[in-house]
């Protein structure tokens, strides 16, 4: 799926492919909307999030490039803070052993790792995060859920 403009997700919208790698658009995710993606391997397409909005990532691997790396590039994440969250499907969270934050030209990077040698990324517009901290929890399966708050 090509997205080089703005598609507003209202309801669900689920891609069980992948995001086009050249994609520079943004999917608007409305209020209670629910984006889930298989893989979204670019580095130029952004998300933004409504209050009550969820982005489902079936494959934590598959979401950017250098995941897990100081090198990441991924998707950036619009207007997070208190609005939405994140489920990283096949994340464990067992023992998530490690969460890190670094910020760089108005990006917050969010690293995490586990117990099961998995590392994770993603890059958050930090001028949408407002105050709070990541919280991370179990999903319904066996993936992590992440909200800020």
């Amino acid at each position: 799926m090509l997205n080089d403009g703005k598609l507003e997700v209202a309801g669900g919208l689920q891609i069980s492919t992948a995001v086009d790698p050249c994609s520079t658009g943004v999917f608007k995710l409305d209020s209670s909307s629910n984006l889930e993606v298989a893989a979204a391997l670019g580095i130029d397409s952004k998300i933004s999030f409504d209050t009550g909005s969820a982005l489902v990532i079936d494959h934590y691997k598959l979401f950017g490039q250098n995941v897990g790396t100081s090198g990441y590039a991924g998707s950036l994440l619009q207007n997070f803070g208190a609005n939405g969250t994140i489920d990283l499907k096949d994340f464990s969270f067992t023992a998530v052993i490690n969460q890190t934050t670094s910020i760089h030209r108005g990006v917050l990077q969010l690293q995490l790792t586990n117990s099961a040698m998995q590392a994770a990324t993603l890059d958050f517009q930090n001028s949408g995060l407002g105050a709070g901290a990541f919280n991370i929890g179990k999903d319904s399966g066996s993936g992590i859920l992440i909200t800020h708050a």
